[in-house]
């Protein structure tokens, strides 16, 4: 009969050691994955209710100036900066107000969306820490020589 010495008695328990560690990373891995997956499929529902809002607020704007009024059009802002805050803070912060820019078309790097952002934030007078609130997300889309104002919607 073989014997086990101490030093293999030692290196089993490291290979146990490092099976444990091993079970451990790819319980984490596979709650990241779960995590990953469900923070896509909130930024899917997000970008569907953005992109309804907006064929909402599209529909409105070929309409006749006396089949809406102001109160229609500020319903439909507060309903698109609603959707965007998925933090539910009541500002929309750079990934927030990312996913809009997504759905208004641009597509950029996660490096060239936070020059971007800073770029909106200096422009607009945001603090890019705290976000825009909805009277600021309100002046964003609605000023023509904003960087948020779009022809289209």
């Amino acid at each position: 009969a073989a014997q086990i010495t101490d030093k293999d008695a030692a290196a089993l328990e490291q290979m146990g050691v490092l099976a444990d560690q091993e079970e451990e990373l790819m319980a984490k891995i596979q709650s990241q994955k779960s995590e990953a997956r469900r923070k896509q499929d909130e930024v899917a529902t997000l970008r569907e209710d953005c992109h309804e809002a907006f064929k909402e607020l599209a529909r409105v704007k070929h309409m006749e100036p006396d089949d809406v009024g102001p109160s229609r059009r500020e319903s439909l802002i507060a309903s698109v900066f609603h959707a965007l805050d998925v933090s539910g803070t009541g500002r929309l912060d750079s990934t927030e107000v990312r996913a809009f820019a997504e759905v208004l078309g641009c597509h950029v790097s996660d490096s060239q969306w936070e020059a971007e952002y800073k770029e909106i934030c200096e422009k607009e007078g945001w603090d890019a820490q705290i976000g825009t609130d909805l009277a600021q997300f309100d002046k964003f889309v609605s000023s023509p020589t904003s960087l948020g104002h779009c022809q289209d919607a």
